[in-house]
């Protein structure tokens, strides 16, 4: 047992790049596979010098480093809540009893992977707390969806992701009318389905009430890459340059001259939010919620929020 000897408020969470390396080289990551990473010290100095509620560590694939049990038994030692996200290739059953026994919820890439499967299914046995996330795309909901709702029949959540597109990325830019079209042709396959089913809305109607926060929720918590420094976001660290200090960090968007808004980070990237909308403002990719028009939240709640069921 881990025991937690520091109070910590929860009205902000950090976020961490601990590491550039992973030994996949997705498609759709949006981040640049490269040979960064954050120095032990320097993430020991980050875990003691923020008062953050919740950490998640990610990349990268975290598990990469050796050290990592190392940083999540000082954080857990220091009151953190810690989330973890792995493409579960190197989710062993020790793995998954070491994560188990620091009371780590993790957050597993599934698309149809048999070996992601089955390190799912061992660390499920062994009590781990498991979110899968599946990009979700034409081809994937007309072809595969229904299989990887079954074969994630035993976990509690899944989380299907916008394809975020950045830079020299491959997927298509999807505009809301496909997208809600997509989502409720999701909600219609999973409606008997044991799990809960969250997605990233992506889009919001123009009257939804304090749109500008949805736009850009950057400012409210802390993202670090491998840098050491402070970025807005886990979007931006391509696209915006990172400030000393371990801080939350706020851009506001270039505002697209259709919709009004945008993120900043495709703004940045395409000079325009691509995914403008006569009906829609584009949102920020990374909330998600669980119904559409529901309460819509950051991804890192799913794991230890005692609110989300």
């Amino acid at each position: 047992m881990v025991t937690k000897n520091i109070e910590r408020h929860s009205d902000f969470d950090l976020a961490m790049n601990i590491t550039r390396r992973c030994n996949r080289d997705c498609g759709f990551c949006y981040l640049e596979n490269k040979n960064g990473e954050l120095p032990y010290e320097k993430v020991i100095d980050i875990l003691n010098l923020t008062n953050a509620g919740i950490l998640t560590l990610t990349g990268g694939e975290p598990l990469i480093r050796a050290d990592i049990f190392d940083i999540i038994q000082t954080a857990r030692n220091l009151g953190y809540d810690v989330n973890l996200l792995s493409n579960g290739d190197l989710l062993t059953t020790d793995v998954a009893k070491q994560l188990k026994k620091f009371d780590v919820a993790v957050y597993v890439s599934y698309n149809g992977d048999p070996k992601v499967l089955d390190n799912i299914r061992a660390a499920v046995r062994e009590g781990l707390n498991i979110t899968t996330q599946t990009i979700l795309t034409k081809e994937t909901l007309e072809n595969k969806v229904d299989k990887f709702l079954s074969d994630l029949s035993i976990l509690n959540k899944n989380l299907f992701l916008y394809p975020t597109s950045l830079g020299d990325s491959n997927l298509k830019v999807i505009c809301a009318e496909e997208w809600y079209g997509m989502l409720d042709t999701l909600m219609e396959k999973s409606k008997n389905c044991p799990q809960k089913i969250y997605f990233e809305p992506a889009f919001a109607e123009k009257n939804t009430p304090n749109i500008e926060q949805l736009i850009c929720p950057s400012g409210k918590n802390i993202f670090v890459d491998t840098d050491g420094k402070s970025y807005p976001c886990c979007l931006s660290v391509n696209s915006f340059p990172g400030c000393d200090g371990i801080k939350p960090v706020k851009v506001s968007p270039q505002n697209c001259k259709s919709c009004g808004g945008g993120c900043p980070v495709y703004n940045k990237e395409y000079g325009h939010d691509p995914r403008c909308d006569s009906d829609y403002v584009p949102i920020c990719p990374l909330y998600v919620s669980d119904k559409l028009g529901a309460e819509i939240i950051m991804p890192n709640a799913l794991g230890h929020n005692k609110n989300v069921v």
